[in-house]
Formats: C-alpha cells, sequence, structure tokens
C-alpha cells in the first residue's frame, strides 16, 4: 500500500505533490499505529485478565525431582512415570533427561487397573523402571486426600511412596490451589 501510494505521488504534478504527501504521511502514522495497537491489546489481556490460564512451574518441578534423586542415588536418574503431563514437564526441565514411560489417565480409573495396558511411549516399560530405576509422579488433588494411586505399587512392586509432596504455585497472577506432586521412587538395581 505504502509503495502504490509513494507511485502515486512521484509521478503527479508539482502544485498537487503537497496534498499527496500530507496524505501519505497521515496514512503511515495511522498504519503503524493500528498495528501496534494490534500487538499490544492481545497480549495486554492475555497476561492480565485470563484467570482461568494456569502457568505450569515446569523448571521448578524438574529441579525438584533432581534434588530428590541425587540426595538418594549418585546415578542419574533414568526414567519418569506416572501422570503423563507431570512426568513430561519434569522430565523436559531435569538435567538429565530422562525417558518418559507415562500413561494416559481415563474418566473411568484407566490406570488404576494393572491390567490396562494404556502405556504410551513405546521407549520404555514397567520392567525398565523397575530394572533401571527412577520416579514415579502423580497430581494429589486427582485421588483422594493422600491416597496413592493403586498403579504404582502394582507395576512397581519395588517402589518407595516418599512421604514428601511437592508443592509449587502455578505462575500466574491468578488465584488457583498450587500443583500437588506425589512422589514414589524405584531404587536402581
Amino acid at each position: 500500500m505504502y509503495l502504490g501510494t509513494w507511485a502515486i505521488l512521484r509521478f503527479q504534478r508539482k502544485e498537487l505533490s503537497n496534498i499527496f504527501s500530507r496524505t501519505l504521511l497521515f496514512l503511515i502514522v495511522t498504519e503503524t499505529a493500528i498495528a501496534v495497537l494490534l500487538l499490544i491489546i492481545p497480549v495486554f489481556f492475555i497476561n492480565h485478565y485470563n484467570y482461568e490460564k494456569k502457568f505450569f512451574p515446569t523448571r521448578e518441578l524438574g529441579i525438584k525431582c533432581e534434588q530428590i534423586w541425587n540426595s538418594r542415588y549418585s546415578t542419574p536418574c533414568r526414567y519418569l512415570s506416572g501422570d503423563w503431563h507431570i512426568s513430561g514437564h519434569a522430565a523436559w526441565a531435569m538435567k538429565d533427561r530422562p525417558s518418559v514411560l507415562f500413561y494416559w489417565r481415563l474418566d473411568n480409573g484407566g490406570i488404576e487397573n494393572c491390567n490396562n495396558k494404556l502405556i504410551t511411549g513405546t521407549w520404555a516399560s514397567d520392567a525398565d523402571v523397575n530394572k533401571n530405576g527412577g520416579m514415579i509422579l502423580w497430581d494429589m488433588d486427582q485421588y483422594q486426600e493422600n491416597k496413592i494411586p493403586d498403579y504404582i505399587l502394582c507395576r512397581y512392586p519395588n517402589a518407595e511412596i516418599l512421604n514428601e509432596t511437592i508443592i509449587l504455585p502455578y505462575k500466574t497472577s491468578a488465584k488457583v490451589p498450587p500443583l500437588r506432586v506425589g512422589v514414589a521412587i524405584v531404587p536402581p538395581s
């Protein structure tokens, strides 16, 4: 649009050039202001008025998981298992990037049944976690208060359920309850 307007102005008669140059300047200022507003307004509303959005504390969760594992073992944690969104976020933020063996949680209690084979991620199995050790993470708010998910003891018989719960606030100004993560450790053999 600017190029077309410039071309029209460039080849106009001298006595009309002042009107066209003012028009061009007006167009440039107006369209720049509109472009800036179209960039600023959505960012403002997303950051300040979206109270339903939760920002996951990925880095903090990964650091906390590493601290728990490193306080017990000198080898890196090779596997994370449990609820898919928590395990995936934690593994992504950990230094050694452990493999993630995660399960889809269904409304009908999908992963609660040990016979259920809803495993996603074909690069690891329960046997790998039981042999090489790893951490199991679950969202405490998805289960009854202080209840350990049944699938943990069934799939990981050597798992040690930690009394400690990882509690991390979401990164948002919204008033939402913090993330509460239960932790179990399968010791490396």
